[in-house]
């Protein structure tokens, strides 16, 4: 629920020169696949009192959009049907995300499209798009890190979801030939000012972010994932450093040198992770509160065996600091309370029904296998969208059994 956060009602609120309008399109043919209903009614008064139904109808109304970019190519996509205009706002590095009027109040939508002046094109988070298996993914990382902090009695929440949509066409190129395209709809919150994502060293952005992460390692749970992690490797004669997989750009030697001497480098392959929570424009210490946002690239492991770096944008390299896996504040994960690697984590082999072409080395989460099934399920009419709410229940629930079972 909305736990006394304060909800943006009007884009003047965001206070962010970097905000655009832009005319945008109304979907044919989308479908409620989620929905939360009494967080929509708590939200927008409006809806009190409606059938489900009728709420539907609302959430079609203002929720299933799309760029016109987007629905003037079918290159990424297949045709996209649409019907009517109107009037949405994009922040600032809102690369397939808008914020929408609705009611009174405003829904933040993500897979809505590329922006005026962009191409959508197949490369990651390039295509405008999100895939309603990604989709039903977010939620179910998301329902478990809430779980995860309520349970530790913190200060921390995550933006909920209002609901899914099917927009009732595919993303291509993504997962196989085709997989359905789907939209998530966000309760409205404002991002630090111009999207700018990386905290300042020594901040209070940058203690939350260390101090989330470390919470949810008990748990197993991660933020970081190989879009965040530097490699120092010597492999070719030459030490050579690469981050999110491409190389650095050129440094003066001098910084080099320091910064081989904080990750501590010995020779061989180095991994550094860096943290990744993402979060709202509200977090603050004394004490720790904060809100989180975006959950795709989350992921459960049984250790860690990595040197943890948190990541600031006033630094040389990017670094703020770093726990090396001897260190006494490196945490593992609580067998006691770490959720199921089989059905959280990923395999060591991708699932060959969602293998990514032209990408082998890509292997999804178990959760991403898992959404992607109930999106084809719910697209082809073999599941309804009680039985997509029953499967990511039963997944939420497998945890929360273990830790009653432990208490």
């Amino acid at each position: 629920m909305s736990r006394g956060v304060k909800l943006p009602r009007t884009i003047a609120e965001f206070a962010d020169p970097g905000v655009r309008e832009e005319a945008v399109l109304r979907v044919e043919g989308a479908r409620v696949v989620l929905a939360d209903y009494a967080l929509l009614q708590e939200d927008f008064p409006e809806l009190r009192g409606l059938p489900h139904a009728s709420i539907d109808e609302w959430l079609i109304h203002n929720a299933a959009l799309i760029s016109e970019v987007q629905a003037a190519q079918a290159s990424v996509n297949s045709t996209i049907a649409t019907h009517g205009s109107c009037g949405a706002f994009r922040p600032p590095l809102y690369g397939r995300a808008l914020v929408a009027p609705a009611g009174c109040g405003l829904l933040d939508l993500k897979g809505t499209g590329v922006g005026p002046g962009r191409k959508p094109t197949s490369d990651a988070h390039s295509n405008g798009l999100l895939a309603l298996g990604e989709a039903l993914a977010n939620v179910a990382f998301r329902e478990l890190i809430e779980m995860i902090f309520r349970s530790a009695d913190s200060g921390f929440r995550t933006v909920p979801d209002y609901a899914l949509l099917d927009l009732g066409f595919d993303v291509r190129d993504l997962v196989g030939p085709a997989t359905p395209a789907g939209l998530q709809v966000r309760q409205a919150h404002c991002r630090p000012v111009g999207g700018v994502e990386l905290p300042l060293a020594g901040s209070p952005e940058q203690q939350v972010k260390l101090e989330i992460e470390l919470l949810l390692r008990h748990y197993g749970v991660t933020s970081t994932s190989p879009a965040t992690s530097f490699v120092i490797d010597d492999e070719s004669g030459k030490v050579e450093i690469t981050y999110a997989g491409k190389s650095i750009p050129p440094h003066p030697d001098d910084q080099i040198a320091k910064f081989l001497e904080l990750a501590g480098y010995d020779g061989g392959k180095m991994i550094l992770e860096g943290v990744n929570v993402q979060l709202t424009r509200d977090s603050a210490t004394r004490p720790s509160r904060a809100s989180v946002v975006d959950f795709g690239h989350y992921s459960v492991h049984e250790r860690f065996e990595h040197t943890l770096v948190t990541l600031v944008r006033d630094r040389s390299m990017r670094w703020g600091g770093s726990i090396k896996p001897s260190a006494k504040h490196f945490v593992q994960p609580n067998k006691l309370l770490k959720a199921n690697v089989r059905e959280w984590g990923t395999p060591k082999k991708p699932d060959p029904r969602f293998a990514v072409p032209a990408h082998p080395e890509l292997i999804w989460p178990a959760p991403f296998v898992t959404g992607f099934d109930l999106a084809h399920a719910f697209r082809d009419g073999s599941l309804d969208a009680a039985g997509v709410r029953k499967r990511l229940d039963a997944m939420i629930a497998s945890v929360a059994k273990k830790w009653r079972s432990a208490a």
